[in-house]
């Protein structure tokens, strides 16, 4: 697979703290009887995060509306089948709206509960599944756009896969057999060839179970891996550091987390086992402490606490860290509750009937390093434009720089960087925006996808107006021209998308202009010529689909020339950064991928090959050279930061202190370059890694 070095934030602790996690006590919000699992999205359309659980003995879920703050409302109770036993949200019908969906262990099958986008849901649609199914969870499994679903189904041991086709329904199960006694499931991609694949924890075999998927809707013979007695959960991350998946389990009957690391192709090592808290129900993977480390979290049901284990980045783990939630905690989940940007915890109780929060308190301060992603983001990568230190560079390698004729200017970007974004204000001045005239990259696109971050910051803008983010030619709504396109803020920061046709970001229906300005959210827009449909996406989720050619707005589509430049921020008062232009539809995992990483603020960034002619008059000398781990920096020059970069100048790795040496180690073998920033000036030089 192809990698693409994107930049992150990382985030480090004081030296008084640093390492350290640390939660507020555990605040509990009542729920019916026997909550057994819980899922978070924003229910309401109000941008805060709100909760939803499964209550096994209640046959109902509670939805819980949050408060931005990391509080939550008293539950309202939403009647479901019996035995309610594992819930997910996402958008099954396509409308924007978040719905949820939930196992009917006893009753073996699912139900599906559409939302109305205020936090009510409809009546309950069911869909037969086999014997017992336990844990659920949601994918595009036939890269199709729509939502599908995949079940753990216990007495059959055998995952069930329903796909959807976009208005709630579910095609009937195709089930996959897996080890005996299968009890959670997740879905990532283990082999990296872009596809979806299954993973399920086998409780009775004590083994984790791999089903390559074919990107189809179909899945092949289950591969097992040991892991300690009695695995009931498993989860999915980077815990080495390595670009490839890993996998973890929670070992109910021994106590147990087991850590296996992946090689990329889908197969995984011998177990680690760490122990944990009693009765190990749950585990998830999130970075809670910023370090841009993958670390465990575990919901203990018989000590009736969590247990955290902080990664290293290298694939082992610390001693657990327990903080007290309710009684019998069976499910626990991790998103920001607050608004802090920073990973909260949620544990559903089913011994005391609530859910468990627990806000983090981790000490984070911003520096920036690197980190590379493996993803095939790279594949038809026309432009992106992180804004690193301020400049409007192309670092996708394409050279479609822009330029900057006004007095638009550097900005501080969503994790706190500053200069690393670019802000643009068309209320009190005019004519703010970047471009690039020469744009022939973009003609005769079948299909593309544009992809950004945008704060706006206009509050005064009367209802009606339009500002533009991104567009080719001067088009704001509806583009005249075939090659044209726009996206667009429109009324109450709702977004619209539009070429030929246009598609918009559902909203609340209250125009609330305030209440909409000054926070970050995560636009893609995507284009289909073969059945003409266009796609918006905000904060990860579909918000609308339209298909086919209409005259939505500024005169008639008058030729099949693709005409303009392409502008960014014209007419619009707000923040900008992390701006992809892709020549394909992008698939709704990439989407995702996107929205979760980190700003792109990596030093000085990208820079040519050309740059690296070792022209500094400064002392500084590198050995061993060729290298296959560590890089000696000789000189007696004051060291500010040293950085490397891939043969097409994209950053990899950036050490932001005065060491004398760095490990290159973790890279493949091959060339590659070295800038070495010192108090008197900087000097590059070429490395080989062997």
């Amino acid at each position: 697979m192809r990698k693409i070095y994107i930049p992150l934030t990382a985030l480090l602790f004081s030296l008084n703290s640093i390492g350290q996690i640390t939660f507020l006590p555990a605040s509990n919000f009542g729920t019916a009887r026997t909550p057994y699992s819980v899922t978070s999205a924003d229910f309401n359309n109000d941008g805060k995060i709100d909760l939803a659980t499964a209550n096994y003995f209640g046959n109902n879920i509670s939805v819980l509306t949050g408060n931005g703050l990391g509080s939550f409302s008293s539950s309202v109770n939403f009647a479901a089948p019996s035995d309610d036993y594992s819930v997910v949200s996402a958008d099954f019908n396509n409308d924007g709206k978040i719905d949820l969906g939930v196992t009917n262990g006893a009753a073996n099958y699912i139900s599906i509960l559409l939302g109305n986008g205020a936090g009510s849901f409809g009546t309950p649609t069911t869909f037969p599944v086999a014997s017992d199914p336990q844990t659920m969870i949601t994918g595009d499994f036939n890269n199709d756009g729509n939502v599908d679903l995949a079940t753990a189904n216990y007495n059959t041991n055998n995952v069930g896969v329903l796909l959807g086709n976009g208005t709630g329904s579910f095609s009937a199960a195709t089930y996959f057999p897996v080890d005996i006694g299968c009890y959670s499931i997740i879905a990532a991609d283990f082999n990296a060839d872009g596809k979806t694949d299954l993973a399920t924890a086998n409780f009775n075999s004590n083994t984790i179970s791999i089903l390559i998927g074919n990107g189809l809707g179909s899945f092949g013979t289950a591969t097992n891996f040991n892991c300690d007695a009695g695995t009931i959960s498993v989860a999915s991350g980077d815990f080495n550091g390595d670009g490839h998946l890993d996998v973890t389990s929670a070992n109910f009957s021994a106590n147990t987390s087991s850590i296996l690391l992946g090689d990329g192709t889908g197969n995984f090592g011998t177990a680690t086992n760490y122990t944990v808290g009693t009765g190990p129900k749950s585990v998830i993977c999130k970075d809670l402490n910023c370090d841009l480390k993958t670390d465990l979290i575990i919901a203990n049901q018989n000590s009736n606490n969590v247990s955290v284990l902080k990664g290293d980045g290298t694939g082992n783990f610390s001693i657990p860290t327990t903080f007290t939630v309710g009684t019998n905690p069976i499910f626990v989940i991790g998103d920001d509750f607050n608004g802090d940007g920073k990973i909260d915890l949620a544990t559903s109780n089913n011994g005391s009937n609530n859910v468990s929060v627990l806000i983090n308190t981790s000490v984070c301060v911003s520096t920036t390093t690197c980190y590379a992603v493996s993803t095939n983001l790279s594949t038809g990568l026309l432009a992106y434009y992180p804004f690193n230190e301020g400049n409007i560079t192309d670092y996708s390698g394409n050279s479609h720089d822009l330029t900057n004729a006004s007095t638009a200017h550097p900005a501080t970007d969503r994790n706190g960087n500053t200069n690393c974004a670019f802000e643009f204000d068309n209320l009190s001045s005019s004519n703010e925006f970047l471009s690039t005239t020469n744009t022939t990259f973009l003609n005769g696109l079948t299909e593309f996808s544009v992809s950004l971050w945008y704060k706006p910051l206009n509050t005064s803008r009367s209802v009606g107006a339009f500002e533009t983010l991104v567009n080719r030619d001067n088009g704001q709504y509806c583009p005249d021209k075939n090659g044209q396109w726009s996206l667009s803020l429109y009324d109450c920061r709702n977004a619209v998308f539009a070429k030929k046709n246009s598609v918009w970001q559902n909203g609340s229906g209250s125009c609330d202009v305030v209440t909409n300005t000054g926070t970050w959210h995560h636009l893609t827009a995507t284009y289909n010529q073969i059945n003409e449909t266009i796609k918006l996406y905000r904060d990860g989720i579909l918000q609308n689909t339209q298909t086919g050619v209409a005259n939505c707005g500024i005169g008639t589509i008058v030729t099949s020339l693709d005409l303009g430049d392409l502008f960014i921020g014209k007419n619009y008062t707000g923040i900008l950064d992390d701006i992809f232009i892709h020549n394909r539809e992008i698939t709704t995992t990439e989407i995702t991928e996107l929205f979760n990483l980190g700003s792109s603020c990596c030093g000085d960034g990208t820079f040519g090959i050309s740059d690296f002619n070792n022209s500094s008059k400064l002392d500084v000398s590198f050995s061993p050279n060729p290298t296959s781990s560590i890089i000696n920096i000789q000189t007696d020059e004051i060291i500010i930061s040293t950085t490397i970069y891939d043969l097409n100048g994209r950053c990899i790795i950036t050490q932001n202190s005065s060491e004398k040496s760095i490990n290159i180690s973790d890279l493949t073998n091959g060339f590659y370059f070295i800038k070495v920033n010192t108090a008197n000036g900087s000097v590059k030089n070429k490395i080989v890694k062997e």
